[in-house]
């Protein structure tokens, strides 16, 4: 790993979700970055552990000790699967880790534990090896999605083409948190970048006055909020420049009077065919109570084409 050079950590579970978040990563991130391809290994059967199967016995039953072997060749064997990927990627040999760790508190805290040592970003897919049809996100990617907010959680959906980046900024400190993510893992790649700022219209008992006020007035709201956001977008753009993105290839853009910020965000990204959608962990109307803020809870439960990237506490 170079000095500039980042480490991602990519938490496989052996599904086709997780090649493709493989996949995704090697398509975006420079190649100077470390990559640590990480799967925690139960050493027995799920449905076994639920019933609090004791693993004591594990060496006394041979159908258990030949069902281990089997999970560790299979896991050797997609663990190759995605080296392969990133090598044929570009990627070096020695920038390429794996990392195998037997199962301790749980397959969503030992992720989580490991993400803390040192990694810039912990990188999962949004199902896993058991997906329900009408589940939003797996259990282990949701879990750390909500908690795990000390490091950016990227969560990949489906297979997100390569390149554009769209970022949702308001005048947070969360917002200007996601912008300095980019910067630090996109910087001198000549990624292509949206700054996207949302403002809701009228709704619920007042949408019967927005006629009212469609003329002068809300033009003149309009401007106001786009001149309100305006300093936060220079000041986004000072920030990418400084970490090696040209301010040409950054572009701003504000969209009025939607009835969902989400919905609004995730629209630009389909029609702007933006693969990867960036958004603090909480905005302007930060809750404490709350462990995410609505915009992003709303962005993982309809971006299922898209990356997904938190940032921010």
């Amino acid at each position: 790993m170079s000095r500039n050079g980042k480490r991602i950590l990519l938490a496989l579970d052996g599904s086709k979700q997780a090649l493709e978040m493989v996949r995704y990563a090697a398509r975006c991130l420079p190649r100077e970055n470390e990559m640590v391809l990480f799967h925690v290994m139960s050493k027995v059967p799920e449905p076994l552990r639920d019933l609090g199967f004791d693993p004591g016995w594990h060496g006394e039953d041979k159908g258990l000790a030949e069902w281990e072997k089997q999970q560790e060749e299979t896991i050797e064997e997609f663990m190759e699967t995605g080296r392969r990927a990133l090598l044929n990627a570009g990627f070096a040999s020695s920038a390429v880790k794996i990392k195998v760790s037997e199962l301790k508190e749980g397959f969503a805290r030992d992720i989580a534990a490991e993400a803390l040592n040192g990694y810039e970003a912990v990188v999962l897919g949004r199902r896993g090896l058991n997906p329900l049809q009408n589940a939003v996100l797996g259990s282990i990617a949701s879990k750390l999605a909500v908690k795990l907010c000390k490091i950016p959680v990227w969560l990949v959906g489906g297979r997100p083409t390569r390149g554009k980046v769209l970022i949702a900024v308001d005048r947070s400190e969360s917002a200007m948190q996601a912008v300095d993510h980019v910067g630090k893992v996109l910087g001198g790649t000549g990624t292509a970048i949206e700054l996207v700022h949302i403002v809701r219209g009228l709704d619920g008992t007042l949408a019967g006055y927005q006629k009212v006020f469609m003329g002068e007035y809300m033009q003149r709201l309009t401007r106001e909020a786009e001149e309100r956001i305006r300093p936060t977008f220079d000041e986004a753009i000072d920030h990418l420049e400084a970490f090696g993105i040209s301010a040409g290839r950054v572009t701003t853009k504000v969209i009025n009077g939607v009835k969902s910020r989400a919905g609004a965000i995730l629209e630009e990204a389909e029609t702007g065919d933006f693969g990867t959608i960036v958004a603090g962990r909480r905005g302007l109307t930060r809750t404490e109570n709350y462990d995410m803020g609505r915009v992003i809870a709303k962005l993982l439960q309809m971006a299922r084409r898209q990356a997904v990237w938190i940032v921010g506490c």
